[in-house]
């Protein structure tokens, strides 16, 4: 897939229900029961889930390439660190979904998104 493919998937798969969203009250995490956060849902089910950090970090200690399902490889740590940013922020989201903020930042970063 594209960068923008998988921006508009993200996007899609979120805005539909804001439930999916792999946050609790201590953060976000890759993988939380049936919930993902934006590159957890990319990633195969050999992936390490209960990590809980940064893409940056993961890749470090995990290799984030090998961790994505086929579809969602190659691409740089800097779009995958993006896209977690986007899903991450709590001023992107509320109960019911997307705030202006959020889609402002996800109209951003399709904008720039093949920079990264």
């Amino acid at each position: 897939m594209t960068k923008l493919e998988i921006l508009k998937e993200t996007y899609d798969y979120y805005t539909q229900d804001v439930n999916r969203r792999g946050v609790n009250g201590e953060g976000c995490y890759y993988r939380i029961g049936d919930k993902m956060c934006a590159v957890g849902r990319c990633m195969t089910e050999k992936a390490y889930f209960p990590f809980r950090g940064t893409v940056t970090t993961y890749n470090s200690e995990y290799n984030l390439e090998a961790s994505l399902k086929n579809e969602y490889k190659g691409h740089s740590v800097e779009f995958w660190r993006a896209l977690q940013t986007w899903h991450d922020s709590n001023n992107n989201w509320n109960s019911t979904g997307l705030t202006t903020v959020g889609q402002k930042d996800y109209d951003d970063l399709v904008k720039t998104c093949e920079r990264l």
